[in-house]
């Protein structure tokens, strides 16, 4: 099976921490930099989807994909990728840096042996599906962008919408994710 491309959804707007979360630091590497080394074993190539402010504010050591669509949320950064030309995609958020080798891996067998579109764990005490670590083919990837272009911006409607597998987490402290400076008390 070829390779995904690996995706690092970095451009968020980071209200509710004040500052870019992708330029916080864990063990001296940016949160982008760690969520990269934690996709680049399972993918053919990196690139980090930012936003146009992160563009010109900073320099980066992987490809960048600027998003298309200002203030939209992770659709922006995942549609902007496919509308590149990337088409088998590998995405993990920069700030769930809790995220283990086993959670990459475990999705990309559930993603191969079921043969899916579209596959990402499912938080069954929230009742969310988990697509900050997720894989999208082209297939489900031209559906993004239709429910898109209608008007459609909840990702997790969409997710609805299209009766996505629902894949238990094995550890939902793992999908934690840093939005507020409380949380950085990791």
């Amino acid at each position: 099976m070829k390779k995904p491309t690996g995706i690092v959804l970095i451009g968020g707007q980071s209200t509710r921490m004040g500052t870019d979360k992708s330029r916080l630091k864990i063990d001296n590497k940016y949160f982008y930099q760690g969520a990269a080394q934690k996709l680049l074993p399972y993918c053919d190539e990196i690139f980090l989807s930012i936003n146009g402010n992160q563009a010109s504010l900073h320099k980066y050591e992987y490809p960048i994909i600027i998003d298309k669509y200002p203030n939209q949320g992770p659709i922006s950064g995942i549609l902007s990728c496919y509308e590149a030309g990337h088409n088998h995609i590998l995405i993990l958020a920069t700030d769930l840096i809790h995220i283990q080798s086993s959670d990459i891996q475990s999705i990309l067998q559930i993603h191969q042996n079921e043969s899916q579109d579209c596959t990402m764990y499912y938080n069954e005490n929230t009742g969310y599906y988990e697509p900050m670590l997720s894989i999208w083919n082209k297939t489900m990837l031209t559906q993004l962008k239709i429910y898109f272009e209608n008007g459609g911006r909840s990702l997790q409607k969409f997710l609805i919408s299209h009766s996505i597998a629902l894949h238990p987490l094995k550890n939902e402290n793992n999908f934690k994710n840093i939005n507020a400076p409380s949380d950085l008390d990791y």
